[in-house]
Formats: structure tokens, sequence, C-alpha cells
């Protein structure tokens, strides 16, 4: 099972984004969006998994492996 951190990254380079353009899009700081996406910070509030699920254009609950 992918971690958040692998399930954001995919979905990142599959839109062709930055770390830092996804960052800058979402309103998450751009050391979290490394943190998360190199594993180092394995959980995230909800607020934070919409906002990064609004610019990956997927729901929230993909990338935090809800199905």
């Amino acid at each position: 099972m992918a971690t958040l951190g692998q399930r954001v990254r995919k979905q990142r380079e599959k839109l062709g984004l930055s770390r830092y353009q996804l960052a800058k899009d979402s309103g998450v700081d751009a050391a979290s969006v490394h943190r998360i996406e190199d594993g180092i910070q394995t959980g995230v509030r909800v607020e934070t998994a919409e906002k990064l699920a609004k610019v990956l254009h997927v729901p929230p609950s993909t990338l935090l492996g809800i199905k």
C-alpha cells in the first residue's frame, strides 16, 4: 500500500507540478510538502489534505488512503 507521500508525489508528477507549485497553489508550506513526500511527515490534518487534494484534482480520501 502506498504511503501518503507516495500518493501525493504520484499525483503531483502526473499533473506536471513541481513541489513549489503544489505548495504555492494549495497554500501549504513548501517545507511541509517536502516532508510529506519524503515520508518524514506521515500524517496531515484534514484541512491540509483538502488543500492538497483540491490542487491535485483528487478527493482527500484518495490522498489519505481511505477507500
